[in-house]
């Protein structure tokens, strides 16, 4: 099956949502830290790049965390790494 537009666009948008969600806070259970523009932080044995904007540091890509009904697009598992979970 080939990737139509809609469908790219769609997984952008849902991309471009989570970064902008997910920031470098560190309030919930999980042992999260961030410095500077450019680091990265660790979450549940995964490593994810941060970037800073202003004063806040975001998440530069999304979370690629398996939980029940979570799933990759198209179904393939490789693009888990490529745009982390739905």
């Amino acid at each position: 099956m080939r990737n139509s537009p809609s469908k790219l666009a769609f997984v952008a948008g849902i991309m471009l949502a989570m970064a902008l969600t997910f920031s470098c806070s560190g309030e919930d259970d999980e042992a999260v830290s961030c410095s500077g523009e450019g680091s990265s932080f660790s979450y549940k044995g995964k490593t994810y790049r941060t970037v800073k904007i202003g004063e806040q540091t975001w998440m530069a890509e999304n979370l690629n965390y398996d939980v029940s009904g979570s799933r990759c697009y198209n179904d393939l598992e490789a693009n888990c790494n490529v745009y982390g979970r739905l």
